[in-house]
């Protein structure tokens, strides 16, 4: 609803009353020129967001063209590359196509506006926030080992965390966990 732009919230329930008053942005009131911001990857985003709600550039073709846009507008900014990937994945999928053949032109757009051999997808993304989460998790494992050897050369918990940095309550769980095996 383009005059729909609340400022405040009310509830009342019997005889409590609640009310947030709150500034609110409209992307639709802003033009192209207010939302893109040098430096700034979140433009691109409200950019995206402003051309979805615009009733003009939901079909197809028209999408194409705006998204291809932004993917320019994307590599001129020069972000580093997990933001620009983080940022296309938002751009595919923010509004979907009707046709699976515009996904494939906007992939190829990408392909060719960033010179790759292949597609930056969500694939990759997951991928790199699994190895990211499984690299955290070998870390912490090391700690517990590091802490547990510290255990049975009989280490005091406070140096134990000044080399683990792990909370005293987990070199006691594992102190205890050690004497039963």
């Amino acid at each position: 609803k383009s005059d729909y732009h609340p400022k405040r919230y009310e509830y009342v329930y019997q005889n409590t009353h609640l009310r947030y008053e709150f500034d609110t942005f409209k992307v639709l009131d802003k033009s192209e020129e207010d939302l893109t911001i040098a430096g700034n990857p979140f433009s691109v985003v409200m950019l995206t967001a402003k051309k979805a709600l615009e009733k003009s550039n939901r079909e197809d073709a028209a999408q194409l063209i705006w998204k291809t846009d932004l993917v320019r507008k994307l590599k001129e900014a020069n972000y580093e590359a997990d933001k620009i990937r983080r940022i296309l994945n938002f751009i595919r999928y923010y509004v979907h196509f009707r046709e699976d053949d515009s996904l494939t032109k906007l992939n190829q757009s990408i392909q060719t506006t960033f010179k790759q051999r292949k597609n930056m997808g969500i694939e990759e993304a997951i991928l790199k926030e699994v190895e990211e989460k499984s690299e955290k998790r070998g870390e912490k494992r090391g700690l517990f080992i590091t802490a547990l050897n510290a255990i049975k050369e009989g280490f005091n918990n406070a140096t134990i965390q000044k080399l683990t940095g792990l909370p005293v309550e987990e070199i006691e769980k594992l102190r205890k966990e050690g004497l039963k095996g």
